[in-house]
Protein backbone atom coordinates (compact mmCIF):
# COMPACT_ATOMS: atom_id res chain seq x y z
CA UNK A 1 0.00 0.00 0.00
CA UNK A 2 1.57 3.29 -1.18
CA UNK A 3 -1.21 5.57 0.07
CA UNK A 4 -2.78 5.51 3.52
CA UNK A 5 -5.17 7.79 5.37
CA UNK A 6 -6.26 7.68 9.01
CA UNK A 7 -8.83 7.70 10.50
CA UNK A 8 -11.71 7.25 8.08
CA UNK A 9 -15.38 6.39 8.68
CA UNK A 10 -15.91 2.63 8.59
CA UNK A 11 -18.92 1.48 6.56
CA UNK A 12 -19.84 -2.18 7.07
CA UNK A 13 -16.33 -2.82 8.42
CA UNK A 14 -14.43 -1.63 5.34
CA UNK A 15 -12.17 0.68 7.44
CA UNK A 16 -10.81 -1.35 10.34
CA UNK A 17 -7.82 -0.16 12.36
CA UNK A 18 -5.53 -1.94 14.79
CA UNK A 19 -2.78 -1.00 17.28
CA UNK A 20 -0.14 -0.53 14.58
CA UNK A 21 -2.28 2.09 12.83
CA UNK A 22 -2.55 4.12 16.03
CA UNK A 23 1.16 3.66 16.77
CA UNK A 24 2.09 4.87 13.28
CA UNK A 25 -0.15 7.89 13.77
CA UNK A 26 1.66 8.92 16.99
CA UNK A 27 5.06 7.96 15.55
CA UNK A 28 4.57 10.64 12.89
CA UNK A 29 3.86 13.22 15.61
CA UNK A 30 6.30 12.43 18.43
CA UNK A 31 9.96 11.46 18.40
CA UNK A 32 11.22 8.63 20.61
CA UNK A 33 12.28 9.57 24.14
CA UNK A 34 11.24 10.56 27.64
CA UNK A 35 8.39 13.09 28.08
CA UNK A 36 10.21 15.88 29.90
CA UNK A 37 7.13 17.64 31.32
CA UNK A 38 5.28 14.59 32.72
CA UNK A 39 5.93 13.76 36.38
CA UNK A 40 9.64 13.63 37.23
CA UNK A 41 10.53 12.43 33.72
CA UNK A 42 11.57 8.89 34.80
CA UNK A 43 14.63 10.17 36.65
CA UNK A 44 16.80 7.41 38.17
CA UNK A 45 17.99 8.19 41.70
CA UNK A 46 19.48 6.48 44.73
CA UNK A 47 17.03 5.12 47.30
CA UNK A 48 16.53 7.50 50.27
CA UNK A 49 16.96 4.48 52.54
CA UNK A 50 20.45 3.74 51.21
CA UNK A 51 21.81 0.29 50.47
CA UNK A 52 21.91 -1.41 47.08
CA UNK A 53 18.65 0.09 45.86
CA UNK A 54 17.57 2.48 43.11
CA UNK A 55 14.32 4.31 42.38
CA UNK A 56 12.88 5.28 38.97
CA UNK A 57 10.59 8.31 39.36
CA UNK A 58 7.18 8.71 37.79
CA UNK A 59 6.97 9.82 34.18
CA UNK A 60 6.24 8.78 30.60
CA UNK A 61 7.95 7.99 27.30
CA UNK A 62 7.23 7.43 23.61
CA UNK A 63 8.74 4.46 21.73
CA UNK A 64 7.88 4.26 18.02
CA UNK A 65 4.42 5.69 18.68
CA UNK A 66 3.69 3.45 21.70
CA UNK A 67 3.24 5.22 25.03
CA UNK A 68 4.57 4.15 28.43
CA UNK A 69 3.46 5.63 31.79
CA UNK A 70 4.83 5.06 35.30
CA UNK A 71 2.60 6.71 37.90
CA UNK A 72 4.75 6.30 41.05
CA UNK A 73 8.31 5.63 42.23
CA UNK A 74 9.49 2.21 41.04
CA UNK A 75 12.16 0.54 43.24
CA UNK A 76 14.93 -1.79 42.02
CA UNK A 77 17.25 -3.99 44.08
CA UNK A 78 20.77 -3.73 42.65
CA UNK A 79 22.56 -7.12 42.39
CA UNK A 80 25.39 -7.66 44.88
CA UNK A 81 28.73 -6.13 43.88
CA UNK A 82 31.62 -8.38 42.88
CA UNK A 83 34.47 -8.84 45.35
CA UNK A 84 37.11 -8.83 42.59
CA UNK A 85 36.13 -6.39 39.83
CA UNK A 86 34.05 -3.32 39.01
CA UNK A 87 31.09 -3.41 36.66
CA UNK A 88 28.63 -1.02 34.98
CA UNK A 89 24.89 -1.76 34.97
CA UNK A 90 22.07 0.09 33.22
CA UNK A 91 18.34 0.78 33.48
CA UNK A 92 16.26 0.87 30.28
CA UNK A 93 12.69 1.22 29.09
CA UNK A 94 12.08 -1.87 26.93
CA UNK A 95 9.31 -2.30 24.36
CA UNK A 96 8.86 -6.01 23.58
CA UNK A 97 6.60 -6.32 20.53
CA UNK A 98 6.16 -10.08 20.91
CA UNK A 99 5.27 -9.85 24.60
CA UNK A 100 3.04 -6.80 23.95
CA UNK A 101 4.47 -4.82 26.82
CA UNK A 102 6.67 -1.87 27.73
CA UNK A 103 8.54 -2.15 31.04
CA UNK A 104 11.51 -0.67 32.87
CA UNK A 105 14.27 -3.28 33.11
CA UNK A 106 17.55 -3.55 35.04
CA UNK A 107 20.54 -4.88 33.02
CA UNK A 108 23.41 -6.21 35.14
CA UNK A 109 26.87 -5.66 33.64
CA UNK A 110 25.32 -4.52 30.37
CA UNK A 111 25.14 -0.97 28.97
CA UNK A 112 24.12 -1.95 25.44
CA UNK A 113 20.89 -0.56 23.97
CA UNK A 114 18.93 -2.98 21.82
CA UNK A 115 16.88 -1.40 19.04
CA UNK A 116 15.43 -3.92 16.60
CA UNK A 117 12.08 -4.61 14.96
CA UNK A 118 11.02 -6.76 17.96
CA UNK A 119 12.85 -5.11 20.88
CA UNK A 120 13.39 -1.34 21.31
CA UNK A 121 15.13 0.10 24.36
CA UNK A 122 15.72 3.62 25.71
CA UNK A 123 18.52 3.90 28.28
CA UNK A 124 17.59 5.99 31.33
CA UNK A 125 20.86 5.69 33.27
CA UNK A 126 24.06 3.72 33.82
CA UNK A 127 25.24 2.72 37.30
CA UNK A 128 28.90 2.30 38.28
CA UNK A 129 29.25 -0.60 40.72
CA UNK A 130 32.71 -0.67 42.26
CA UNK A 131 33.90 -3.96 43.77
CA UNK A 132 32.69 -4.58 47.33
CA UNK A 133 30.17 -1.70 47.08
CA UNK A 134 27.33 -1.91 49.63
CA UNK A 135 25.61 1.45 48.98
CA UNK A 136 24.47 3.30 45.86
CA UNK A 137 24.92 7.08 45.89
CA UNK A 138 23.95 9.82 43.40
CA UNK A 139 27.52 10.02 42.09
CA UNK A 140 27.33 6.35 41.01
CA UNK A 141 24.45 7.15 38.62
CA UNK A 142 24.97 8.69 35.16
CA UNK A 143 21.77 10.20 33.74
CA UNK A 144 21.41 9.21 30.05
CA UNK A 145 17.97 10.66 29.34
CA UNK A 146 19.33 13.67 27.45
CA UNK A 147 21.67 11.54 25.29
CA UNK A 148 19.89 11.24 21.93
CA UNK A 149 22.13 8.31 20.92
CA UNK A 150 20.55 6.08 23.58
CA UNK A 151 17.39 7.93 24.73
CA UNK A 152 16.64 11.65 24.30
CA UNK A 153 13.50 13.65 25.13
CA UNK A 154 10.32 13.18 23.13
CA UNK A 155 9.22 16.22 21.12
CA UNK A 156 6.47 16.98 18.59
CA UNK A 157 8.69 19.46 16.76
CA UNK A 158 11.33 17.46 14.92
CA UNK A 159 12.83 17.44 11.43
CA UNK A 160 11.19 20.65 10.24
CA UNK A 161 11.95 21.18 6.53
CA UNK A 162 13.12 24.72 5.79
CA UNK A 163 13.44 24.14 2.03
CA UNK A 164 17.00 25.39 1.55
CA UNK A 165 16.65 28.46 3.77
CA UNK A 166 19.65 27.52 5.95
CA UNK A 167 22.07 29.81 4.08
CA UNK A 168 19.71 32.76 4.13
CA UNK A 169 19.07 32.27 7.85
CA UNK A 170 22.82 31.92 8.53
CA UNK A 171 23.63 35.16 6.70
CA UNK A 172 20.81 36.95 8.48
CA UNK A 173 22.01 35.71 11.85
CA UNK A 174 25.61 36.70 11.09
CA UNK A 175 24.59 40.24 10.07
CA UNK A 176 22.38 40.53 13.15
CA UNK A 177 25.21 39.67 15.53
CA UNK A 178 27.72 41.89 13.69
CA UNK A 179 25.30 44.79 14.01
CA UNK A 180 24.76 43.94 17.66
CA UNK A 181 28.49 43.90 18.42
CA UNK A 182 29.13 47.20 16.65
CA UNK A 183 26.32 49.09 18.33
CA UNK A 184 27.00 47.54 21.74
CA UNK A 185 30.62 48.70 21.68
CA UNK A 186 29.49 52.27 20.91
CA UNK A 187 27.05 52.53 23.79
CA UNK A 188 26.75 49.73 26.34
CA UNK A 189 23.77 51.39 28.03
CA UNK A 190 21.65 50.69 24.92
CA UNK A 191 22.04 46.88 25.12
CA UNK A 192 18.48 46.18 26.20
CA UNK A 193 16.96 48.34 23.46
CA UNK A 194 19.33 46.82 20.92
CA UNK A 195 18.26 43.30 21.81
CA UNK A 196 14.62 44.32 21.34
CA UNK A 197 15.45 45.87 17.95
CA UNK A 198 17.26 42.74 16.76
CA UNK A 199 14.40 40.51 17.80
CA UNK A 200 12.00 42.75 15.88
CA UNK A 201 14.30 42.63 12.85
CA UNK A 202 14.37 38.84 12.94
CA UNK A 203 10.58 38.67 13.35
CA UNK A 204 10.11 40.90 10.28
CA UNK A 205 12.43 38.65 8.25
CA UNK A 206 10.61 35.55 9.44
CA UNK A 207 7.19 37.00 8.60
CA UNK A 208 8.35 37.58 5.02
CA UNK A 209 9.21 33.89 4.74
CA UNK A 210 5.68 32.74 5.41
CA UNK A 211 4.81 33.05 1.70
CA UNK A 212 7.49 30.39 1.05
CA UNK A 213 6.55 28.05 3.90
CA UNK A 214 3.25 26.34 4.57
CA UNK A 215 1.50 27.11 7.86
CA UNK A 216 2.87 24.07 9.69
CA UNK A 217 6.49 24.69 8.68
CA UNK A 218 6.37 28.35 9.61
CA UNK A 219 4.75 27.61 12.96
CA UNK A 220 7.17 24.79 13.80
CA UNK A 221 10.23 26.80 12.77
CA UNK A 222 9.18 29.71 14.94
CA UNK A 223 8.49 27.41 17.90
CA UNK A 224 11.86 25.70 17.43
CA UNK A 225 13.80 28.97 17.42
CA UNK A 226 11.91 31.05 19.96
CA UNK A 227 10.12 28.72 22.36
CA UNK A 228 11.85 25.33 22.46
CA UNK A 229 15.61 25.86 22.19
CA UNK A 230 17.33 27.02 25.42
CA UNK A 231 20.39 28.84 24.09
CA UNK A 232 20.69 31.97 26.26
CA UNK A 233 22.22 31.88 29.75
CA UNK A 234 19.98 33.71 32.21
CA UNK A 235 21.21 32.80 35.72
CA UNK A 236 23.87 31.00 37.79
CA UNK A 237 23.04 29.34 41.12
CA UNK A 238 25.23 28.05 43.93
CA UNK A 239 23.62 25.41 46.16
CA UNK A 240 24.42 22.89 48.88
CA UNK A 241 22.23 19.97 47.78
CA UNK A 242 25.22 17.67 47.28
CA UNK A 243 23.97 16.24 43.98
CA UNK A 244 23.17 17.32 40.41
CA UNK A 245 19.61 18.67 40.77
CA UNK A 246 16.73 19.27 38.38
CA UNK A 247 15.52 22.78 37.60
CA UNK A 248 12.01 24.17 37.09
CA UNK A 249 11.58 27.57 35.39
CA UNK A 250 8.21 29.40 35.45
CA UNK A 251 7.73 32.44 33.21
CA UNK A 252 5.08 35.17 32.83
CA UNK A 253 4.75 38.73 31.55
CA UNK A 254 3.17 41.86 33.03
CA UNK A 255 1.80 42.17 36.57
CA UNK A 256 1.94 44.71 39.36
CA UNK A 257 4.82 47.15 39.05
CA UNK A 258 6.04 45.97 35.63
CA UNK A 259 4.08 48.43 33.46
CA UNK A 260 1.36 51.08 33.90
CA UNK A 261 -2.08 49.46 33.86
CA UNK A 262 -3.09 51.45 30.79
CA UNK A 263 -0.16 50.06 28.81
CA UNK A 264 -0.92 46.38 29.42
CA UNK A 265 -2.68 44.51 26.55
CA UNK A 266 -6.43 44.26 27.02
CA UNK A 267 -6.31 40.47 27.27
CA UNK A 268 -3.90 40.56 30.26
CA UNK A 269 -5.28 40.69 33.81
CA UNK A 270 -4.15 43.44 36.19
CA UNK A 271 -1.91 40.92 37.98
CA UNK A 272 -0.26 39.66 34.78
CA UNK A 273 -0.32 36.48 32.72
CA UNK A 274 -0.65 33.03 34.29
CA UNK A 275 2.83 31.50 34.83
CA UNK A 276 3.88 28.58 32.62
CA UNK A 277 6.87 26.24 32.51
CA UNK A 278 9.51 26.95 29.84
CA UNK A 279 12.28 24.70 28.48
CA UNK A 280 15.69 25.06 30.10
CA UNK A 281 19.18 23.61 29.87
CA UNK A 282 21.43 23.00 32.87
CA UNK A 283 25.24 23.18 32.80
CA UNK A 284 26.74 21.81 36.00
CA UNK A 285 29.93 23.69 36.89
CA UNK A 286 30.41 21.37 39.85
CA UNK A 287 28.39 19.52 42.48
CA UNK A 288 27.36 22.83 44.06
CA UNK A 289 26.95 25.26 41.15
CA UNK A 290 25.04 25.35 37.86
CA UNK A 291 24.19 27.66 34.95
CA UNK A 292 20.69 27.87 33.47
CA UNK A 293 19.87 28.61 29.81
CA UNK A 294 16.41 29.49 28.44
CA UNK A 295 15.00 30.16 24.93
CA UNK A 296 15.89 33.57 23.46
CA UNK A 297 12.26 34.77 23.58
CA UNK A 298 12.43 34.56 27.39
CA UNK A 299 15.98 35.89 27.83
CA UNK A 300 16.97 38.72 30.19
CA UNK A 301 20.15 40.80 30.08
CA UNK A 302 20.33 42.37 33.54
CA UNK A 303 17.44 41.14 35.72
CA UNK A 304 16.66 42.09 39.32
CA UNK A 305 17.21 38.90 41.37
CA UNK A 306 15.27 38.18 44.59
CA UNK A 307 15.82 35.06 46.71
CA UNK A 308 12.34 33.78 47.67
CA UNK A 309 13.51 30.88 49.82
CA UNK A 310 16.35 28.34 49.86
CA UNK A 311 17.13 27.26 46.26
CA UNK A 312 14.27 29.37 44.81
CA UNK A 313 14.74 32.74 43.09
CA UNK A 314 12.67 35.41 41.31
CA UNK A 315 14.10 37.28 38.26
CA UNK A 316 12.40 40.41 36.91
CA UNK A 317 13.25 42.71 34.01
CA UNK A 318 10.81 45.06 32.29
CA UNK A 319 7.55 43.18 31.73
CA UNK A 320 9.28 39.78 32.09
CA UNK A 321 9.24 37.69 35.29
CA UNK A 322 10.81 34.29 35.94
CA UNK A 323 10.76 31.98 38.97
CA UNK A 324 13.59 29.41 39.20
CA UNK A 325 13.53 26.44 41.57
CA UNK A 326 16.17 23.71 41.92
CA UNK A 327 15.33 20.39 43.55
Amino acid sequence: MTQWAFPMLSVDGDRSYNHTDFANFYKNLFSNGVALTIGNALRVKASPGGGMRLVVSDGASIINGYQYHNTEDLAFQVPVASSTQDRVDSIVIRHDVGARQIIIAYKQGDISVEQTALIWELQLATINIAKNTVNIFAENITDKRADEKVCGYSSPYQKVSVSGLETQYGDMLKNTFESFKTKASDNETDLQQLLTDQQALFQTWFSNLQDDLDANQASNLQLQIYWLTPTTQVFSIKHNLGYYPNVQVLYWEYGLGTAPLGEQPSYVSWDGEAPYTIPNEISHIGRNELNIKVPVIHSMTNPIVTKIRENEYMLQEGIKSMQIRIY
